[in-house]
Formats: C-alpha cells, structure tokens, sequence
C-alpha cells in the first residue's frame, strides 16, 4: 500500500522564506550533533553526539538563557540511521531563531535520517501460532500455518494498545468535528456504550516498507450494498438544534435499538455465515450517499437468515444508503489471509498472516505515535532540513502561530493521519514546504 502525500496549507505563500532556507551568513554559529548510538548525558559535539532531537533542543534553550548561543544562530546535525519518535518534540516561541541568526535541524550531508513514529519488532519475536482455539476460528483453513503472533505487552514492552482505526469522512467520531457546540461527553458515552475506543489515524504494521490490512472481507476489493435501511440519523437530530441532537445521542447510548441502521451486503451468503461467528468486535466501512463521503461504524448483529448486518451506531447521513456502493468488514481475524493483521485486545496479542517466514523478511515495523511528530507553537526561524519522517499516526508537522517555518529538501512516507501530514493554521506567516 503506498500512502499518498497529503498538505493542507492554510498559508500557501512562500514569499521571502529564503530568510531561513539555509544556514546564517557569518563563524559565530553553535553546532550541535545527535546521533542514535549517542547519550543525553554527552555535550552534544561530533565526538560525543546527543541521542535525541528533544536534548539538543533543551541545550539550545539554555545557551539562550545563558547569552551563550552563537550570533549567527545554531545548527543541530542529526546523524544517519532510524530514531523511533514515540512523543511529540515540541517547540514554543523560546525555542525561536531569529532572521539573521536562525536554528536549523539537519539530516547531515550524504547521510539518511529516519524519524520513525513507531517501533521496529524483532523478526525473533514472531513466533508462529499454535493457540487452537485461535486457529479454529480461521475460516480459511489453508491460511491457518501462515499466521505468526507477537505480544504486545511482554514482547515489545508496549503500554497501552492504540485504538482502533475507525476510516470515515463523516460519522460519530468525525461529526464532533463539526459541532463544537455539543460537549463531548455525549459523543464519548456513545462510543463507551459500545466499547468502541477508535482514532480516524490508523495504526498500521508494516512488513518490508508494505502496510498490511487489518484483517477484512473481501481482502483488497468490495462488496457493495445490496440494499440499506436506516431510520434515525445524526445530521437530522443535530439539524432540529442541540438539544435535539444531545436527546438522541442519549438515546444511542442506552442502547435503545428501537430504530436500527441495517445493510444487506451483496455476498449475503458470507454475511449469512459469520452469523455463527463472533463479530462483537468487528466493524464495517461503507461509502455513503453519491460516492463522495465514507463511513465507518461497528457490527452490532448479523441476521443469519438473510446476511442483514445492523450496525452498532446510526449513519451520519441517512436514510439514502446508496444501494451499490462499496461496503467492506474490518478487525476480523476469521477472515484473516496474507498481508493482513489483527490484534486481539483482550490478550495484547498482534497476529500477522504472512507468505514469508519471519526470517526470510527485511524489516517488521508498526505506527505508534498519534500526536504531531514537531509540535511548533508561535516559533519564528526554524529550519528542518534532509530529514525523512515516516510511520506515524499524526501529523509530522504541525505549525500555529509560526513564523518563517519551513521544511527543506524533506520526505514524508508510510503515515496514516485522516487531514493532513503537514498543517499550518491561519494564523502562521511566511511557513510552507519546499524541495520535498
């Protein structure tokens, strides 16, 4: 799966960026070097290098504090080899240049700099499945010698499982988006009611630089709706005022099932069979209305006489579920094959299908960090520069307030954040990206 670049700039102009384009003109400059077999206890020179962006970033901070900063600013080198960036390095107006004397950081020259938001997972830690109860439940029996587990926990020393990815343009997750004016804690009970802790940014594994599925029906195609009901909807009640919008999601929460949103997918005959199957967990996509927005949403229960699947939430849109548009289910080990995973969040376990035994494959990674990899508020001159920033959840970089900000000669792949990977709001001026 190759991940498009996405920009949403709200400043668009490059005007006069040269200002920070490259180093300050003049010998007064403080350099500083991290490199990934460095420590944060060095000074931070080329023989005793800092192991991390956000140390380099502290000792800038003091030099200022001190007077000690050079007056044509500062570079901070960052050595070849991955940095796995599980926390934003964030930046504030102290951690400013100036014109004449900005702060840049900078992959070193000839040399590649990887700013990984996630974690690589030894190909000895994956083991092959032997659990039968898990094995059993495999639909395609012939995929069964083929999956391989990893735990999260006890494994990979993983804190806390990331949430679910919940692919939507508009439904109960992106909707809050929309509406400020309602308190979240209504839109937080629906989604507590069901057990439903989802993020619109994916977590995603990656075996050889190839993201995997999360394990679907069908593998990469779609099934499309054969026919769709729904009677209650978001964007009617939230059209009737608050008060009304607030009096339904109350009454989602109950799990009042009085009115239902269904689809009867066109492989009803699948749908007829994972009716014997535990899908308590398992969620659906479709796209909605003329094909120009999606949809995500759980699988409350599936109708083993017809294959009607009723979904655990209402549609945002409603009723006008197009019949043919695409449908596909998700987060469903059943149905897992090559190139899909799962992981079960009751165990921490990670379970991945694949045509490779572990020890003939390059690299084995997954995408932890959801929050913005450069978290810049109101800074002013700063410079990234020769740096690749992949596998991540959130932004990469994410500008408010700024000032002559920009990324150079940069590269962003393999991330999965719903808007943007670059952001810089309105009220940013003279930011942008250029060479990259």
């Amino acid at each position: 799966m190759i991940k498009k670049l996405a920009l949403l700039l709200a400043v668009t102009s490059l005007v006069n960026i040269s200002a920070v384009t490259g180093l300050a003109r003049g010998n007064d400059l403080t350099v500083l070097y991290v490199a990934v077999d460095g420590s944060d206890a060095n000074d931070g020179s080329k023989d005793s290098p800092f192991a991390t962006i956000k140390k380099a970033r502290d000792e800038i901070r003091n030099l200022k504090k001190q007077g000690a900063l050079g007056s044509s600013g500062a570079v901070v080198y960052i050595r070849q080899g991955d940095y796995s960036i599980l926390e934003s390095i964030e930046f504030t107006a102290e951690d400013s240049g100036t014109e004449n004397a900005p702060i840049v950081y900078r992959g070193y020259p000839d040399e590649k700099v990887n700013l990984v938001g996630g974690i690589t997972i030894p190909k000895n830690k994956l083991k092959k499945t032997t659990d039968t109860q898990m094995l059993d439940k495999v639909i395609n029996k012939e995929y069964k010698d083929k999956i391989y587990q990893v735990d999260l926990y006890n494994d990979l020393g993983i804190k806390e499982i990331p949430k679910m990815f919940y692919p939507e343009s508009y439904g109960m997750t992106t909707s809050q988006d929309n509406d400020k004016t309602i308190d979240k804690k209504y839109f937080d009970a629906v989604l507590a009611a069901y057990n439903m802790d989802v993020s619109t940014n994916a977590f995603e594994v990656f075996v050889d630089g190839e993201a995997l599925n999360n394990a679907r029906y069908p593998d990469k195609t779609y099934m499309t709706i054969k026919k769709g009901i729904s009677t209650y909807y978001y964007n009617k009640y939230r059209a009737l005022g608050d008060e009304e919008a607030i009096k339904m999601l109350e009454l989602v929460a109950s799990k009042d099932r009085s009115q239902e949103t269904v689809f009867i997918p066109s492989d009803d005959a699948k749908a007829k069979e994972w009716a014997n199957h535990d899908t308590s967990d398992v969620y659906i996509w479709w796209q909605a209305r003329y094909g120009w927005a999606d949809e995500g949403n759980k699988i409350f229960s599936i109708n083993a006489s017809t294959g009607a699947i009723t979904c655990a939430l209402p549609t945002y849109y409603g009723p006008d579920i197009t019949e043919g548009n695409p449908v596909y289910i998700y987060n469903f080990f059943d149905e897992i094959s090559p190139g899909e995973f799962f992981i079960d969040r009751k165990t921490g376990i990670l379970y991945m299908c694949l045509d490779k035994k572990p020890e003939n494959l390059k690299d084995v990674a997954m995408s932890i960090l959801e929050k913005p990899m450069f978290d810049m508020k109101n800074v002013e001159n700063i410079e990234l520069s020769n740096i690749h920033m992949k596998q991540t959840r959130g932004e990469c970089v994410f500008l408010t307030g700024c000032k002559n900000v920009v990324l150079d000669n940069c590269e962003i792949s393999l991330t999965s954040v719903r808007k943007r990977n670059v952001y810089i709001d309105e009220t940013s001026r003279n930011c942008g990206v250029k060479n990259s």
